[in-house]
């Protein structure tokens, strides 16, 4: 017998009949929503309607164990993803799932550790569609370049020095490359290898361990089994528990340093959760704030490899991009990638979809500055094309680090036609045109007169009309490209009326600035107005929401304020070969939230609730904050002129609440609100 709650959390008996049923209608279901994903992973009760609990409710799954005791049954069929196992090299399945082709497997002989981990086969399991099964057909990605792992060190090897002497929490070192170097340079005074396939990672790590005084102990737990990852803290002798009654907030304890790999290929699900990995980082960034496991002695940081596309659920690049999930890690914690994956073709979707390339570039340049003030100089072999073209703006921009859409269009289209990369930068639509454009030839083109096209041949004809359309529609998206850069010059001219008039004492002088304030806002809201089609009116206030955020003062997208550019990565230095990203999470010190019904009492629990209410969607970010607040609670708005931060346009504030979207709140904002 198991037990489940119903929507309204209240326990309901799930019957063996109705179990096999769940399972049947759970199997196979996988969400990539990720608010679905947050629900899950934050394991807060969802606050839905009466009535029981649909199937299909992915982000109540993971509240399930916390009511009632749970049948591992049900818990299987919530993680069962909709995908087929990848095909090892023994299977007999005749369409084995694309991907695990020799290209995919192939070892690169500059890096000898990946032609032992292809050689022993590592990680490839039997097909099977049964979910424990299906869990060994996943190959754990392996660091295999020694070079990758050096440059990282020593990149950021002044901030580790902290940590020598330290003891090490390593999750799944796997075939131990990483581990090794991090060891050498930290020289630790224990290093827990937290391996649970030593079956397969055994003949890589035993001679660790078979050093003379050697400082590594394997501990066989799984990293992704929370209940046993409590049992940690014992193998940490040399840490000490902070003393009762100590009513100070917990410091961050550099005396331990956890590291490890969460590269899962094909990506591994979580329980409720569409990954694995990302249940993981967020389950440990929520045990620092709540002192569990290994930050019981205090606020561990935390170094990870991920795969670069989970890093975006973390670490969002734009304000587009936001949802509740990173907002409750930047809360948590300082974020910061360092290393990277090398730019690919401009993807769709919140997530995968890149800013505009005027907005990436100024990004880009203020983080090479910062970088190099702390003498932190991207390597030659650690560049990417992009920060070549960063830095030529940034000398054509005269150091303002701005200019125009059609300018840095004009710029990439030169670039593209001399052989480099635009990948990510260019749409692939443009990349194609610019080509054709230089085949063509402009002129040659304009040149032909109507007789002799009509002399072509059907071919030709076909090729020319093609050829035509295309450039009407590239003349037609570079009139849009300006449209686009003057509504969001009037939008930033509107937010700096806002700040002069919050730092305007003098009572005429604002009442005036109120005026002007106004009919800036109509003359804008009017050519809004006459926006059309709908996408163009979609990337008009993503080009606006990019520009504000990297103007205003706040911390609100973690990446605009990252302290240097991170190195850039090529696929071949892990195996299998995937695009891998270096995470550098370092939990801030947990605030306590006392209440005059409890002193003792953590209100740390209520506010990520009131932020799930406030975050509830995609929607709802991109909600004023007077109308988001409403939602959560009818009359919430009215708290808006009472909070001084929010009017602080030193934090971010701004003058207009109707204008201030959930997107652009702060951590401290929401703190202050709550």
């Amino acid at each position: 017998m198991a037990y489940a709650p119903t929507a309204n959390i209240q326990p309901q008996v799930i019957s063996a009949k109705s179990e096999q049923k769940y399972t049947s209608a759970c199997a196979g279901v996988q969400t990539t929503h990720r608010d679905a994903d947050l629900e899950t992973a934050s394991l807060r009760p969802p606050a839905r309607g009466p009535g029981p609990m649909c199937i299909s409710d992915l982000d109540a799954c993971a509240t399930l164990s916390r009511f009632q005791p749970l049948n591992s049954l049900v818990l299987q069929a919530y993680a069962t993803p909709k995908v087929k196992a990848r095909a090892g090299p023994n299977a007999s399945n005749s369409a084995p799932l694309k991907g695990w082709t020799k290209e995919a497997l192939a070892a690169n002989k500059k890096h000898p550790l990946s032609e032992r981990l292809l050689a022993s086969g590592i990680g490839l399991g039997d097909t099977s569609a049964d979910y424990a099964r299906w869990r060994s057909s996943v190959v754990k990605t392996q660091i295999v370049s020694s070079q990758l792992s050096d440059d990282v060190i020593k990149y950021i090897g002044p901030s580790l020095d902290k940590h020598k002497g330290c003891d090490i929490v390593d999750l799944n070192p796997g075939a131990g490359l990483w581990s090794q170097k991090l060891h050498e340079y930290l020289q630790p005074r224990s290093h827990l290898l937290v391996e649970p396939a030593w079956d397969k990672y055994g003949e890589f790590l035993q001679p660790l361990l078979d050093k003379p005084d050697s400082k590594y102990e394997h501990v066989k737990i799984d990293p992704c089994d929370f209940n046993a990852l409590e049992t940690l803290p014992q193998y940490l002798r040399h840490q000490k528990q902070s003393l009762k009654g100590d009513a100070r907030p917990p410091q961050p304890n550099d005396s331990i340093l956890i590291t490890g790999g969460l590269i899962w290929d094909p990506q591994l699900p979580g329980y409720g959760l569409s990954s694995m990995a990302r249940q993981v980082l967020l389950r440990l960034t929520e045990f620092a704030q709540a002192r569990k496991i290994m930050h019981t002695f205090g606020p561990a940081r935390m170094l990870f490899w991920t795969s670069t596309e989970e890093m975006r659920y973390f670490l969002a690049r734009s304000p587009n991009a936001m949802g509740r999930l990173d907002f409750l890690v930047k809360r948590a914690a300082d974020l910061t990638e360092v290393v990277t994956s090398a730019h690919t073709s401009r993807g769709a979707g919140k997530i995968l979809a890149t800013r505009a390339p005027r907005y990436e570039f100024e990004s880009v340049i203020k983080a090479m500055e910062r970088g190099r003030n702390q003498g932190m100089e991207l390597p030659p072999h650690r560049r990417g094309p992009i920060h070549e073209f960063a830095e030529d703006l940034a000398r054509l921009s005269n150091g303002t680090r701005i200019l125009g859409s059609i300018d840095i269009q004009t710029y990439l289209k030169e670039q593209e036609l001399l052989g480099k990369d635009t990948a990510g930068l260019l749409s692939e639509y443009f990349r194609n045109f610019f080509h054709k454009e230089a085949d063509v030839g402009v002129d040659n083109y304009r040149s032909v007169t109507q007789s002799e096209v009509r002399l072509m041949d059907q071919e030709a004809r076909a090729k020319r009309k093609e050829f035509t359309l295309s450039l009407a529609n590239s003349k037609k998206m570079e009139k849009e490209f300006q449209l686009r850069d003057d509504l969001a010059d009037a939008a930033e001219n509107i937010y700096l009326k806002e700040v002069e008039i919050l730092t305007t004492t003098d009572d005429k002088s604002k009442d005036s600035l109120i005026k002007e304030l106004d009919k800036m806002k109509k003359a804008f809201q009017a050519r809004l107005k006459m926006l059309s089609p709908k996408p163009l009116r979609t990337q008009v206030a993503t080009d606006i929401d990019d520009r504000l955020n990297l103007r205003m003062p706040g911390r609100r997208i973690p990446w605009d304020l990252r302290p240097y550019e991170p190195l850039v990565m090529q696929p071949n230095e892990v195996w299998p070969s995937n695009r891998v990203s270096l995470f550098d999470i370092q939990p801030f010190p947990a605030v306590q939230y006392k209440t005059s019904a409890n002193e003792d009492g953590d209100m740390a629990d209520y506010l990520n609730d009131f932020i799930h209410g406030l975050m509830s969607g995609q929607a709802a970010v991109n909600k004023s904050l007077p109308e988001a607040l409403d939602d959560v609670a009818n009359g919430l708005s009215e708290l808006v002129d009472t909070i001084p931060i929010l009017k602080d346009p030193s934090k971010g504030g701004r003058y207009d609440m109707e204008a201030f979207k959930v997107k652009f709140l702060t951590p401290e904002m929401v703190e202050a609100v709550f």
